[in-house]
Protein backbone atom coordinates (compact mmCIF):
# COMPACT_ATOMS: atom_id res chain seq x y z
CA UNK A 1 0.00 0.00 0.00
CA UNK A 2 2.75 2.42 -0.96
CA UNK A 3 0.90 3.84 -3.96
CA UNK A 4 -0.09 7.51 -3.70
CA UNK A 5 -2.39 9.51 -5.97
CA UNK A 6 -3.21 13.22 -5.87
CA UNK A 7 -1.97 13.60 -2.32
CA UNK A 8 -3.66 10.57 -0.73
CA UNK A 9 -2.70 6.88 -0.39
CA UNK A 10 -4.35 4.22 -2.56
CA UNK A 11 -5.62 1.10 -0.79
CA UNK A 12 -4.20 -1.67 -3.00
CA UNK A 13 -5.03 -4.50 -0.60
CA UNK A 14 -7.18 -7.16 -2.26
CA UNK A 15 -10.50 -7.53 -0.37
CA UNK A 16 -11.21 -10.98 1.06
CA UNK A 17 -14.58 -11.63 -0.55
CA UNK A 18 -16.58 -14.51 0.85
CA UNK A 19 -19.92 -13.37 -0.52
CA UNK A 20 -21.24 -11.00 -3.17
CA UNK A 21 -21.44 -7.38 -2.10
CA UNK A 22 -22.44 -4.28 -4.01
CA UNK A 23 -21.95 -0.61 -3.16
CA UNK A 24 -24.97 0.94 -1.44
CA UNK A 25 -26.01 4.28 -2.91
CA UNK A 26 -26.85 6.77 -0.17
CA UNK A 27 -29.32 8.94 -1.96
CA UNK A 28 -31.11 10.33 1.08
CA UNK A 29 -30.36 13.89 2.09
CA UNK A 30 -31.24 15.61 5.37
CA UNK A 31 -32.76 19.06 4.94
CA UNK A 32 -33.46 21.59 7.69
CA UNK A 33 -36.41 23.94 7.29
CA UNK A 34 -38.72 26.08 9.43
CA UNK A 35 -40.94 23.00 9.76
CA UNK A 36 -38.06 20.94 11.14
CA UNK A 37 -35.53 18.50 9.71
CA UNK A 38 -36.71 15.93 7.21
CA UNK A 39 -35.17 13.47 4.75
CA UNK A 40 -35.64 13.45 0.99
CA UNK A 41 -34.26 11.32 -1.82
CA UNK A 42 -31.46 13.15 -3.60
CA UNK A 43 -31.79 13.45 -7.37
CA UNK A 44 -28.03 13.56 -7.93
CA UNK A 45 -26.46 11.11 -10.36
CA UNK A 46 -23.37 10.84 -8.20
CA UNK A 47 -24.37 9.71 -4.70
CA UNK A 48 -21.94 8.91 -1.95
CA UNK A 49 -21.26 5.19 -1.91
CA UNK A 50 -20.58 2.81 0.96
CA UNK A 51 -17.86 0.21 0.33
CA UNK A 52 -17.77 -2.84 2.63
CA UNK A 53 -14.15 -4.05 2.59
CA UNK A 54 -13.45 -7.48 4.15
CA UNK A 55 -9.79 -7.89 5.15
CA UNK A 56 -8.26 -11.26 6.15
CA UNK A 57 -4.87 -11.52 7.88
CA UNK A 58 -3.05 -14.86 8.01
CA UNK A 59 0.32 -13.67 9.39
CA UNK A 60 1.65 -11.16 11.89
CA UNK A 61 3.04 -9.14 8.98
CA UNK A 62 -0.45 -8.81 7.49
CA UNK A 63 -1.84 -7.75 10.88
CA UNK A 64 0.94 -5.14 11.04
CA UNK A 65 -0.15 -3.90 7.60
CA UNK A 66 -3.70 -3.40 8.94
CA UNK A 67 -2.30 -1.53 11.94
CA UNK A 68 -0.23 0.71 9.67
CA UNK A 69 -3.21 1.48 7.43
CA UNK A 70 -5.53 2.31 10.33
CA UNK A 71 -2.86 4.54 11.84
CA UNK A 72 -2.38 6.33 8.52
CA UNK A 73 -6.07 7.23 8.12
CA UNK A 74 -6.68 7.92 11.84
CA UNK A 75 -10.24 6.63 11.81
CA UNK A 76 -12.71 8.90 10.04
CA UNK A 77 -10.19 11.74 9.91
CA UNK A 78 -7.96 10.67 7.02
CA UNK A 79 -8.87 10.10 3.40
CA UNK A 80 -7.75 7.31 1.08
CA UNK A 81 -8.45 6.24 -2.48
CA UNK A 82 -10.32 2.92 -2.69
CA UNK A 83 -11.02 0.96 -5.90
CA UNK A 84 -14.61 -0.25 -6.19
CA UNK A 85 -13.30 -3.76 -7.06
CA UNK A 86 -16.24 -4.02 -9.48
CA UNK A 87 -16.30 -4.22 -13.26
CA UNK A 88 -17.59 -0.68 -13.68
CA UNK A 89 -16.36 -0.55 -17.29
CA UNK A 90 -16.40 -3.47 -19.75
CA UNK A 91 -13.38 -3.38 -22.06
CA UNK A 92 -13.99 -3.42 -25.82
CA UNK A 93 -10.75 -2.36 -27.52
CA UNK A 94 -7.62 -0.24 -27.36
CA UNK A 95 -8.16 3.37 -28.40
CA UNK A 96 -6.02 6.33 -29.45
CA UNK A 97 -6.79 10.00 -28.95
CA UNK A 98 -7.03 11.35 -32.52
CA UNK A 99 -5.71 14.74 -31.35
CA UNK A 100 -2.44 13.73 -29.71
CA UNK A 101 -2.10 9.98 -30.20
CA UNK A 102 -2.24 9.02 -26.52
CA UNK A 103 -3.48 5.53 -25.69
CA UNK A 104 -6.89 4.94 -24.14
CA UNK A 105 -9.76 2.51 -23.86
CA UNK A 106 -13.06 1.89 -25.57
CA UNK A 107 -15.59 0.50 -23.09
CA UNK A 108 -19.22 -0.58 -23.05
CA UNK A 109 -20.85 2.42 -21.44
CA UNK A 110 -23.20 4.76 -23.28
CA UNK A 111 -23.60 8.51 -22.75
CA UNK A 112 -20.65 8.64 -20.37
CA UNK A 113 -19.57 12.03 -21.70
CA UNK A 114 -23.03 13.45 -21.00
CA UNK A 115 -23.94 11.79 -17.72
CA UNK A 116 -20.73 10.97 -15.82
CA UNK A 117 -17.73 12.80 -17.27
CA UNK A 118 -18.78 16.24 -15.95
CA UNK A 119 -18.55 14.86 -12.39
CA UNK A 120 -14.99 14.77 -11.04
CA UNK A 121 -15.59 11.61 -8.92
CA UNK A 122 -16.19 9.55 -12.07
CA UNK A 123 -13.05 10.64 -13.88
CA UNK A 124 -10.57 8.55 -11.86
CA UNK A 125 -9.84 5.07 -13.19
CA UNK A 126 -7.82 2.01 -12.12
CA UNK A 127 -7.09 -1.30 -13.78
CA UNK A 128 -6.73 -4.42 -11.62
CA UNK A 129 -4.96 -7.45 -13.07
CA UNK A 130 -6.11 -11.02 -12.26
CA UNK A 131 -3.34 -11.34 -9.66
CA UNK A 132 -4.56 -8.19 -7.87
CA UNK A 133 -1.89 -5.84 -9.23
CA UNK A 134 -3.25 -2.29 -9.54
CA UNK A 135 -2.37 -0.29 -12.67
CA UNK A 136 -2.80 3.46 -12.77
CA UNK A 137 -4.52 5.41 -11.36
CA UNK A 138 -5.46 7.73 -14.18
CA UNK A 139 -7.61 10.84 -14.46
CA UNK A 140 -9.69 10.97 -17.64
CA UNK A 141 -9.27 14.20 -19.57
CA UNK A 142 -11.08 13.38 -22.81
CA UNK A 143 -14.01 11.15 -23.74
CA UNK A 144 -15.90 10.33 -26.92
CA UNK A 145 -19.39 8.79 -27.06
CA UNK A 146 -19.47 6.45 -30.06
CA UNK A 147 -22.54 5.62 -32.21
CA UNK A 148 -22.44 1.96 -31.13
CA UNK A 149 -23.19 2.78 -27.45
CA UNK A 150 -19.53 2.50 -26.48
CA UNK A 151 -17.32 5.27 -25.13
CA UNK A 152 -13.67 6.04 -25.77
CA UNK A 153 -11.83 7.13 -22.62
CA UNK A 154 -8.50 8.96 -22.84
CA UNK A 155 -6.52 9.40 -19.61
CA UNK A 156 -4.06 12.19 -18.94
CA UNK A 157 -0.67 11.04 -20.21
CA UNK A 158 -2.09 7.92 -21.86
CA UNK A 159 -2.40 4.48 -20.30
CA UNK A 160 1.27 3.61 -20.17
CA UNK A 161 2.36 0.09 -19.07
CA UNK A 162 -0.40 -2.27 -17.87
CA UNK A 163 0.25 -5.29 -15.66
CA UNK A 164 -1.82 -7.70 -17.82
CA UNK A 165 -3.56 -7.96 -21.21
CA UNK A 166 -6.21 -5.23 -21.36
CA UNK A 167 -9.07 -7.68 -21.88
CA UNK A 168 -8.21 -9.50 -18.62
CA UNK A 169 -8.06 -6.37 -16.46
CA UNK A 170 -10.88 -5.33 -14.12
CA UNK A 171 -11.59 -1.70 -15.06
CA UNK A 172 -13.28 0.31 -12.34
CA UNK A 173 -13.56 3.67 -10.62
CA UNK A 174 -11.17 4.88 -7.97
CA UNK A 175 -13.11 6.59 -5.20
CA UNK A 176 -11.89 8.98 -2.52
CA UNK A 177 -13.21 7.72 0.82
CA UNK A 178 -13.18 8.02 4.57
CA UNK A 179 -13.78 5.24 7.06
CA UNK A 180 -17.35 5.10 8.35
CA UNK A 181 -16.29 4.75 11.99
CA UNK A 182 -13.42 5.25 14.42
CA UNK A 183 -14.05 1.81 15.97
CA UNK A 184 -12.86 -1.27 14.06
CA UNK A 185 -13.58 -4.77 15.40
CA UNK A 186 -11.27 -7.67 14.60
CA UNK A 187 -12.13 -11.34 14.96
CA UNK A 188 -9.12 -13.47 16.02
CA UNK A 189 -8.91 -17.19 15.22
CA UNK A 190 -5.32 -17.51 16.44
CA UNK A 191 -2.68 -15.03 17.70
CA UNK A 192 -1.62 -14.29 14.10
CA UNK A 193 -4.89 -14.93 12.22
CA UNK A 194 -7.81 -12.49 12.19
CA UNK A 195 -10.34 -10.81 9.94
CA UNK A 196 -12.20 -7.52 9.95
CA UNK A 197 -14.58 -5.54 7.75
CA UNK A 198 -13.87 -1.90 7.05
CA UNK A 199 -16.65 0.29 5.68
CA UNK A 200 -15.68 3.27 3.52
CA UNK A 201 -17.90 6.18 2.56
CA UNK A 202 -17.17 8.04 -0.65
CA UNK A 203 -16.47 11.77 -0.21
CA UNK A 204 -16.68 13.08 -3.80
CA UNK A 205 -16.80 16.75 -2.84
CA UNK A 206 -13.38 16.49 -1.16
CA UNK A 207 -11.46 15.68 -4.34
CA UNK A 208 -9.00 18.49 -4.94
Amino acid sequence: MTLSYRGFPVLTQVPHRIETDEPVARRETSIASVAGRFRVVSDTAFPSVSHPFPWFCATRAEIAAVDAFLASVAGRYGRTWVPTWLEDLVFVADAVDPLVGWGGLTVQIGRYAELLFPAEPRRHLVGIAPDGTVSGPWRLYRTIDNPDATTTLIPEGGLGPIAAPLDTVLWGWLTLCRLDTDDVTRRYYAPDVCDLVLTFTEVPLEIA
